[in-house]
């Protein structure tokens, strides 16, 4: 099991730094992860179909947070607003709840509502505690309870391309340039 994680670190920390969207293995792609998740819609879909088979990027949050999550959301929206009107169509902006238990559709309907989300690109989603620990893992996002009803977590955005493949995160940073230019280059 440690062996397994180490090696998901690793290959999330590699793939970082790739500067574009070069075919990576399949095996690699984040749709080989079996969990469902439910929108704010109330529909259960794939990853694959949450990310609808778009460049996009994806942050793990939980509803109830309102320190960490709350900066993400903006820098994503950040990103979103650096992007050229043209390729706006094609960028999925997901996010999935590290909360299981407390983030209904409900919830994350007005957690999108509270922080000026558009449903058009953005999707927000819950799975259950095992789907989430297995995105987690595979993204290196690292979480747990923090013993007051919330989470201590990551502060961590991927763009993952078309294919479900990990190509780009970035922590704790403002920079949306490189994001920018990764979801507008050429494929």
């Amino acid at each position: 099991m440690r062996r397994a994680f180490l090696a998901l670190l690793w290959l999330a920390t590699a793939v970082a730094a790739a500067p574009s969207f070069a075919a990576a293995p399949a095996d690699s792609s984040l749709y080989n992860i079996e969990a469902k998740w439910t929108g704010t819609d109330e529909r259960t879909v794939s990853l694959a179909e949450a990310l609808g088979g778009q460049k996009a990027l994806l942050a793990m949050i939980y509803a109830g947070c309102s320190s960490l999550c709350p900066l993400i959301v903006e820098r994503m929206k950040a990103v979103e607003e650096a992007l050229p009107e043209r390729e706006r169509p094609h960028v999925r902006f997901v996010l999935i709840s590290l909360d299981p238990i407390f983030d209904t559709p409900a919830a994350l309907r007005a957690f999108a509502v509270g922080h000026g989300i558009d449903p058009a690109r953005w999707g927000l989603y819950r799975g259950d505690e095992r789907a989430a620990r297995k995105l987690a893992m595979a993204l290196g996002v690292s979480y747990r309870p923090d013993g007051a009803g919330g989470f201590d977590h990551s502060n961590l955005i991927s763009l993952i391309d078309a294919d479900g493949t990990l190509r780009y995160q970035q922590s704790g940073s403002d920079a949306v340039e490189p994001f920018v230019s990764l979801l507008t280059a050429p494929p």
